[in-house]
């Protein structure tokens, strides 16, 4: 039976992010005379407490991938070898390269999309001095049982916690392990109104310069101002299902408005992170039935509050195309390989065909929801024709 297509949350459209301005961080980006922090220090400290880490080491980092690495390299004496996904976090593969000494890629664990603990203790046997977990889609599931192995062997373990932000692992949040760890800069997985990330390590690496006003100030205003324009769901109708989900940079110098936007997205975060929780827990509920999906399970103990419900499933890139000419966009380019082809695993392979990416917000409706699950069943459907 072919599926009829029928757009999704009429007259409206889903974006890939939520908008990175609202009022509240507009007005804080603005009010030069308010109390919020306007430099990376300040901003480090908060993110650091409400992460529940030593606000005295962390700081603000404006090319976070390269800060992790490199602060990892500062954590190891002798020869640095780096279990590290093989699939994931793609920026991480040009620093992984220059600062290690050896890399050991890890496969994922069976049905998820992050390596498990059974691929971090065979490569501790195979001669690992370090270990580095960067959860692609928020998966919180491994983080407290690989910590805890590192910790006992003696091995530091670096932590990308961003896509973490707002999940909760034994009633404490994921960004709690790791050392050293990054943190998002507003406390939310997923484009942030500030680049950089803030690193919490007791050895840091030679800090940069924390960003005070800058060149690229407006070019970052005005890429914010598009972003949140092209999440507005009718005027997404206008610009089409091709148009990019995020254009303001990730990386780089930042003005001192832009640590002001997020600190008051970061006083938003964890009730935004409660909506996405209970959302995901709804979709994965609906659509636990769908014939050649998988959802990934949330262990005992563990919530995860990503801004993406990542799923298996079979004719990955039909189901996508069904779903983006639906309006329910899904996200591309949120995961890449970080090992060489040769160093491919089947299990990785096989995770990297079917990966899918759902957008997840903190607000949906109950419609929404119920739309979202039925235009799934009706992608998967249409794949198999």
């Amino acid at each position: 039976m072919r599926a009829t297509l029928t757009p999704v949350l009429p007259p409206r459209s889903i974006p890939a992010f939520a908008p990175p301005l609202d009022r509240l961080v507009v007005r804080a980006a603005l009010a030069r005379g308010a109390h919020w922090p306007r430099s990376g220090p300040d901003l480090a400290g908060e993110v650091a407490t409400a992460a529940q880490r030593d606000p005295s080491q962390a700081s603000w980092v404006p090319h976070p991938e390269e800060a992790l690495v490199a602060a990892l390299r500062s954590h190891t004496d002798g020869e640095l070898v780096i279990a590290c996904p093989s699939w994931g976090v793609a920026a991480f593969a040009e620093p992984l390269e220059r600062h290690a000494d050896r890399l050991i890629f890890l496969a994922p664990a069976p049905g998820r999309l992050d390596p498990g603990l059974a691929q971090v203790e065979a490569a501790l046997q195979a001669g690992a001095t370090a270990v580095l977990l960067a959860p692609v889609a928020g998966d919180c599931t491994g983080i407290q049982p690989i910590a805890a192995l590192c910790a006992g062997r003696g091995v530091p373990l670096a932590l990308d916690a961003r896509m973490n932000s707002g999940g909760r692992v034994l009633d404490g949040p994921p960004g709690a392990w790791g050392d050293p760890t990054l943190l998002a800069v507003h406390g939310e997985p997923g484009p942030a109104p500030c680049p950089g990330a803030i690193l919490v390590s007791s050895r840091p690496p030679q800090p940069a310069p924390n960003g005070v006003a800058s060149p690229a100030a407006l070019d970052l205003a005005l890429s914010l101002v598009r972003d949140s324009l092209r999440s507005e769901p009718r005027l997404r109708r206008l610009l089409g299902p091709g148009a990019p989900a995020s254009l303001a940079p990730r990386q780089g110098a930042a003005p001192a408005w832009a640590f002001a936007a997020a600190g008051a997205r970061l006083q938003q975060a964890a009730d935004r992170a409660s909506q996405r929780a209970r959302h995901g827990r709804t979709l994965r509920h609906n659509i636990a039935h769908i014939e050649g999906m998988s959802v990934i399970d949330e262990a005992p103990g563990v919530q995860s509050a990503s801004c993406v419900l990542p799923i298996l499933t079979r004719n990955r890139d039909a189901v996508a195309a069904w779903l983006a000419r639906a309006g329910l966009p899904t996200l591309h380019g949120l995961a890449g390989w970080l090992a060489p082809e040769g160093g491919r695993s089947a299990e990785a392979e096989d995770v990297a065909a079917r990966a899918l990416f759902l957008p997840l917000h903190p607000f949906y409706r109950a419609q929404d929801l119920v739309s979202i699950g039925e235009a799934l069943r009706r992608a998967a459907l249409a794949s198999l024709d």
